[in-house]
């Protein structure tokens, strides 16, 4: 056998273990990556499900000194209702937060829509006034959760330019839920008389939205 062959497979034994080598190291550091990913996965979960603990302990320690005030002040539950109806329907909005990964404004805002219902109703409870949930506020809280939601979709389902955002969020809320919303309550208070602060509000809005479009329209075309 000649020097060279046995320098060519020498070094084609080199070459092959040195091969070897990388391959497991490549393994190791393929492994090392994928424990390091649970692990921060793990993490997340740990830290999410710590968060919740806490705000729910939070929530209920209020809750408790609500109601705690209330009777020992006047010997039952009343004004103390208010508040702690309202945290029992932000804690519910809020639970998609700690353990949902996609659509979760949408699935708050579904549970805010739906916990929002009987809440109105347990106002109405409490206040002397009666018989205004169904026709006024069930309306107006309709009207602004659409409005709300079709701008959410907006900002995160959509690519259009911010401004064109900006100006349909002006649009819906200063013009369209304005006039929805003193609609409803002229309907309610049985008043056919325009106050001109709504009108003035909504030109303005108007206004101000179809200034924006024009800004983000005269941007996208020097871009």
């Amino acid at each position: 056998m000649s020097d060279d062959t046995y320098d060519l497979e020498k070094a084609n034994k080199l070459f092959g273990g040195e091969n070897m080598i990388t391959k497991r190291k490549n393994l190791k550091d393929e492994e090392v990556i994928d424990n390091i990913i649970k692990y921060v996965e793990k993490i997340k979960k740990f830290n999410a499900s710590n968060i919740f603990t806490i705000v729910s302990q939070i929530f209920l320690s209020v809750a408790f000194v609500c109601l705690l005030c209330n009777f020992a002040i006047s010997g039952s539950f009343d004004w103390s209702l208010y508040p702690v109806g309202g945290l029992l329907l932000v804690w519910f909005t809020i639970i998609p937060i700690f353990f949902i990964k996609k659509h979760i404004v949408f699935i708050s805002m579904g549970i805010m829509t739906v916990g929002l219902i009987p809440y109105l109703f347990l106002i109405e409870y409490l206040f002397s006034a009666k018989g205004w949930v169904l026709p006024l506020a069930i309306p107006i809280a309709a009207s602004a959760l659409m409005a709300a939601l079709i701008v959410i979709s907006l900002f995160l389902y959509t690519k259009i330019i911010i401004y064109y955002d900006v100006a349909i969020t002006c649009l819906l809320f200063g013009v369209i839920t304005n006039i929805i919303i003193n609609t409803i309550v002229y309907n309610y208070v049985k008043d056919k008389e325009i106050y001109m602060p709504v009108v003035i509000t909504t030109l303005s809005f108007a206004f101000i939205s179809f200034l924006i479009f024009i800004i983000g329209y005269l941007r996208k075309e020097n871009i």
